[in-house]
């Protein structure tokens, strides 16, 4: 990472030194060239996501599901309103999944500075 491998979780500031964010005065800036501070992070997008689907899940099938499976049980009866309800419920959590994703923690990161990353790792082990 030539330029700017300290990373700001908060607000995505990149800098070129160690310290404290210069936008987040209270959040130190991450060194990305170390595995566990990556490792960290991909972690926390991992749990932010998962705890998101869920409660999306949760809200599509509270407010659409149940609604779309009633009306239609009243109106057909049986198993097409329980099709209606997990279908609508379905693709409205996949839709806001994915037209409102979480913000990633984990900047992505260029092949040059994972080539960098890679190259400071292997000269560091000798």
């Amino acid at each position: 990472m030539p330029n700017n491998p300290f990373y700001c979780s908060s607000c995505a500031h990149r800098g070129p030194a160690p310290g404290f964010c210069g936008t987040c005065p209270d959040e130190p800036l991450l060194d990305l060239r170390q595995e566990d501070v990556r490792n960290t992070l991909d972690e926390l997008d991992t749990r932010a996501r998962q705890t998101r689907q869920g409660k999306v899940v949760l809200g599509s099938v509270a407010l659409i599901g149940i609604p779309a499976w009633f009306a239609v049980f009243r109106i057909v009866g049986g198993e097409l309103g329980i099709l209606v309800g997990v279908g609508l419920a379905s693709v409205t959590a996949a839709a806001i999944m994915r037209y409102l994703p979480v913000r990633r923690r984990m900047p992505e990161l260029t092949d040059a500075e994972l080539a960098s990353i890679r190259s400071d790792a292997t000269g560091n082990r000798r």
